[in-house]
């Protein structure tokens, strides 16, 4: 498990819709025995909530009994694409050629479109 290598000085995030997960908890456990930093995404109030060193809370207040949750989900997708924007404006140019990098590098994993067989064929 990678969380027992964390170091002091290295940061670790959680998400979690209910933040009262058995397997997230222990892996929160060990982040925090490590001395790294444990940021989580989770509804305040919460066992994961109070392991962490900074908690983005995300109350959203669903019916689950009767469907599954979409609001809290769309909510994370929110708070996750702010932080990596400003990760992004913060870290500048040097991440842009960085993403950019990677991204053409995956280009030769995609199939094109004309190299899908369908059921027509």
């Amino acid at each position: 498990m990678s969380a027992v290598t964390l170091k002091p000085t290295d940061v670790a995030v959680c998400i979690s819709q209910s933040g009262r997960s058995k397997d997230l908890l222990i892996t929160a456990n060990l982040v925090r025995e490590s001395g790294a930093t444990l940021i989580t995404l989770c509804p305040s109030q919460t066992p994961l909530a109070e392991l962490s060193s900074v908690n983005l809370a995300i109350d959203v207040h669903e019916d689950t009994e009767i469907y599954t949750p979409l609001t809290s989900r769309i909510a994370h997708l929110v708070v996750i694409d702010v932080l990596a924007m400003g990760v992004a404006m913060a870290r500048g140019p040097s991440l842009v050629n960085h993403l950019k990098s990677v991204k053409r590098s995956l280009r030769g994993l995609r199939l094109s479109p004309k190299s899908i067989k369908t059921h027509e064929d």
